[in-house]
């Protein structure tokens, strides 16, 4: 189950339409996590790079571990990992006598 990354409460500043604030989290804690590493970078850094308050930033996600999750969650659907990708090839032949241990990750995935 996925974090909402609309705000949780309702005020004046989610009725003039800053849904884009969450969005902006993301990309900050995108750029400062592959830079800096998730536990170098703290929320104070993140809601700096993200130009969003304290506030407007734990009404997305209320903790760091929220928004690790969140993270790491995009990064696994939306970042391919070349490795897997090569895995999956259906043109690669097998060599002969060997057969596939295993259906494709993608089936796994499913399971």
């Amino acid at each position: 189950m996925g974090v909402s990354l609309r705000p949780t409460q309702q005020g004046p500043r989610s009725q003039l339409g800053r849904a884009g604030d969450g969005e902006r989290i993301l990309r900050a804690a995108e750029e400062l996590f592959s830079t800096r590493g998730i536990h170098a970078t703290g929320v104070a850094a993140l809601i700096k790079a993200a130009h969003v308050s304290p506030r407007t930033f734990h009404m997305h996600l209320p903790t760091k571990n929220a928004l690790v999750e969140e993270y790491l969650r995009r990064f696994e659907s939306e970042k391919s990992i070349a490795a897997e990708a090569e895995l999956e090839r259906e043109d690669l032949p097998w060599p002969s006598g060997c057969r596939r241990p295993l259906p494709p990750m993608r089936a796994i995935r499913r399971l």
